[in-house]
């Protein structure tokens, strides 16, 4: 089997399986060098978000950081062909971001989450995505409406255990002779999952970055990371550069 077409289903110890991970990785990252082109765009966008100080309260751009973080994590794991694990990163991504939104939005729930244990149902009730989803929504339609839509396609491909989650990631090749399925650890390079996936960090990490304006709406480099936000995804969708013009399917 070409090695860019190869998986891994068992590995004899966590070290064994590091290495399996970091040569998918590797190879991973040939394959789709068009994605990483503009996965590292958005990478650099939020880089620089913190590059000048920036005023206010402390929390809101910490859980964009966050999130910066969860995108970071999620192209790792696409790339090493840990696909819905990748998305159950790619969910607290979204979540960490939309948090960091409603903080600035309504500055008294941040006491809310800070003291989540004495109020875990109030925290509860305020830092829910379906809750803070319409107030985006009413604020910026186009972002509000492509925020719902990836974050809905986390929970399809497995921030939830769901049958395409679970269906992604199964081998049948032993389904004929032994009545005997297998779980895939690793999808190879090549796999449309593993481009979907990439496909999918892009669109978070876009809708991230450009949410960010929202948090940090005086902070110049919080207003450039959604200005590169808006051309990457329109590259990326092959018009023009914006994110109100995502096609409803572009993640489906």
């Amino acid at each position: 089997m070409d090695q860019q077409q190869k998986q891994t289903i068992v590995t004899e110890s966590i070290p064994t399986f590091l290495a399996a991970s970091r040569d998918q990785e590797l190879i991973a990252l040939d394959v789709h060098r068009s994605l990483l082109t503009s996965l590292d765009r958005l990478n650099a966008a939020f880089d620089n978000i913190p590059s000048v100080a920036i005023a206010g309260r402390a929390l809101p751009p910490l859980l964009l950081s966050q999130a910066h973080s969860a995108f970071l994590g999620a192209v790792r794991m696409s790339l090493a062909g840990q696909v819905h694990v990748a998305y159950m990163a790619l969910r607290g991504c979204i979540e960490s971001a939309l948090y960091a939104f409603i903080m600035k939005q309504q500055p008294s729930s941040q006491e809310a989450w800070v003291n989540r244990k004495t109020n875990r149902s109030l925290c509860r009730n305020i830092f829910n995505a379906n809750q803070i989803l319409p107030l985006l929504k009413e604020i910026d339609p186009p972002l509000g409406q492509v925020v719902e839509k990836i974050y809905e396609t986390t929970i399809d491909r497995g921030a939830h255990p769901n049958v395409l989650s679970l269906g992604s990631h199964l081998d049948f090749d032993g389904w004929d002779a032994e009545n005997r399925l297998s779980n895939i650890l690793l999808l190879p390079a090549t796999n449309t999952v593993v481009e979907a996936a990439l496909s999918g960090c892009l669109v978070a990490g876009a809708a991230v970055a450009s949410l960010s304006m929202h948090v940090m709406p005086d902070h110049a480099p919080a207003v450039a990371a959604h200005k590169e936000a808006m051309e990457v995804i329109g590259l990326h969708i092959g018009r023009a550069p914006r994110l109100g013009r995502v096609p409803i399917n572009l993640v489906a």
